[in-house]
């Protein structure tokens, strides 16, 4: 059995704006109310891919039998000790013309000191036949930092596996407890170590630092790279299974169910973590706050991809250099990690070959570009096309923009072979819109100037990508020719 703790449960209350503009009166489209709080999500998400779970924890007031009248609805066994005041009600909005979300989190009720014992003693009794303890989440208001330290302690005196998801002292003294398993994101790894995390091998370096401290396995997630384990000496980098991102909340929440379960079954830390993150993906394809279904997952499941990575020894460098960590590649090839910013070449796919005479087809972002160096980019598609190729423009801006767009590009005298908008009801983000247009036309690269629309591209289609920075303007550069490199005689 996997049983969770959620020492501050919420409610999530998320609602959906055409575009957010603080300090207005708006009106939102449609809401959605959810039973929150690490722990329990993790229970919730254990219970559907199919495993046995009780969820534990402290709920208060009216907005606290929601919590529990959902879990019964679903499902989920529990055992809440309730406390005075009202569970906290977390607002997630999501601006559907950005996708942007904006989270407010809340502080939760007041608890005692002899609510923690008394929860803790409600819960002992079920470590016996449990297989695994995860204690997840914030601690509200009034509860010890070494809450969670003190049940990694009696559940491994009972040979119970723990696995820890929370931050701040209630991570550093549950560390020193010595969990099992420990997930992070990048940002919560950057504050517990105190140093920033760069690239792939920064946060393999990073995760073997956090395993230091107390955990058999670190776990360490980084905003669309996927997620790296490590265990002992031997590491793992997931990658997502494409598709429409339409939320992040509770997508981590999922991926540690994943983990859970993988620990419950007894199998190897790959197959945990390739089960965590279809379930994430799954969440992340969601709606507002909802969790994944098992189906999604068990679809996602064999697009996922874990490699196993190792260390070897990079290029000799002259004597006086300093001599930094070696950099982790893929167990069995040739291919050493790529420098910080180029990690996507691992996993992404094999990239479309081009032939000698075929046309190439180019997309062309103009979001940000053609306001700040609209002479240069008309140069450079104007160079394009005159060699014979296909310029797309590839633009985030919604279809309802679609005259008004149409009229800039025509004011700068830009040609283009299409125009091609972000549908005005697109449900995910930007990036996930660019992914879909380069792969609708088969495009061979993609000019953007957001660095994540290129990391995107890169890691889920057979396009390559990349980033564009705009050449501020000036007088004498204007007037310059702009050869492009295929014509003339070589030097």
């Amino acid at each position: 059995m996997i049983i969770t703790l959620t020492l501050n449960p919420a409610i999530d209350h998320t609602v959906w704006v055409e575009r957010l503009n603080p300090g207005v009166v708006q009106r939102y489209r449609q809401s959605l109310l959810s039973p929150a709080g690490k722990g329990i999500n993790v229970s919730r998400m254990a219970h559907r891919l199919g495993a046995p779970t009780v969820a534990f924890g402290f709920l208060a007031g009216d907005t606290g039998a929601m919590v529990q009248k959902a879990l019964q609805d679903e499902g989920v066994q529990h055992h809440f000790r309730y406390v005075p005041g009202e569970t906290r009600i977390d607002v997630v909005i999501i601006d559907e013309t950005t996708a942007d979300e904006t989270a407010l989190y809340g502080p939760g009720p007041h608890v005692s000191p002899i609510d923690v014992r008394v929860l803790e003693e409600q819960l002992v009794p079920w470590l016996e036949p449990g297989r695994v303890l995860v204690l997840a989440g914030s601690l509200p208001p009034g509860a010890p930092q070494d809450a969670y330290a003190t049940l990694i302690e009696q559940a491994r005196s009972r040979g119970v596996r723990t696995l820890l998801n929370t931050g701040g002292e209630a991570l550093r003294l549950g560390l020193r407890a010595g969990p099992d398993l420990v997930k992070l994101t990048s940002a919560e790894a950057e504050a517990l170590l105190g140093r920033p995390l760069e690239g792939a091998p920064g946060v393999v370096a990073a995760a073997r630092g956090v395993a230091a401290l107390g955990a058999r396995i670190a776990v360490i997630t980084m905003p669309l790279q996927g997620a790296i384990a490590v265990e002992g000496e031997r590491a793992w980098w997931a990658i997502s299974p494409p598709g429409v991102r339409r939320t992040k909340v509770g997508a981590g929440d999922s991926l540690v169910a994943g983990l859970a379960v993988g620990l419950w079954r007894d199998e190897p830390l790959s197959e945990g973590l390739r089960l965590g993150m279809a379930a994430s993906a799954a969440t992340a394809q969601s709606a507002g706050t909802e969790l994944g279904s098992a189906d999604l997952a068990r679809t996602l499941l064999p697009q996922v991809r874990v490699e196993e990575i190792t260390e070897v020894a990079g290029p000799a460098r002259p004597a006086h250099e300093e001599i930094s960590a070696p950099a982790p590649v893929p167990r069995g090839g040739p291919e050493q990690m790529p420098s910080p910013g180029t990690e996507a070449r691992l996993f992404e796919p094999p990239k479309r070959p081009v032939g000698p005479r075929e046309r190439l087809r180019y997309g062309m972002d103009i979001d940000g570009t053609i306001t700040q160096a609209p002479r240069h980019f008309k140069r450079l598609i104007d160079a394009l096309l005159q060699a014979g190729d296909e310029v797309y423009i590839v633009t985030a801006r919604p279809e309802s923009d679609r005259p008004a767009t149409e009229a800039l590009l025509a004011s700068l005298g830009i040609d283009y072979h299409e125009l091609l908008m972000r549908p005005d009801d697109w449900p995910g983000t930007i990036a996930d819109y660019k992914v879909r247009a380069v792969q609708e036309r088969e495009l061979h690269l993609l000019m953007d100037d957001d660095p994540r629309n290129c990391w995107a591209v890169i890691q889920r289609t057979t396009t390559l990508a990349g980033h564009m920075l705009p050449i501020p303007e000036t007088p004498e550069l204007e007037e310059a020719p702009l050869v492009p490199v295929w014509e003339g005689e070589a030097p």
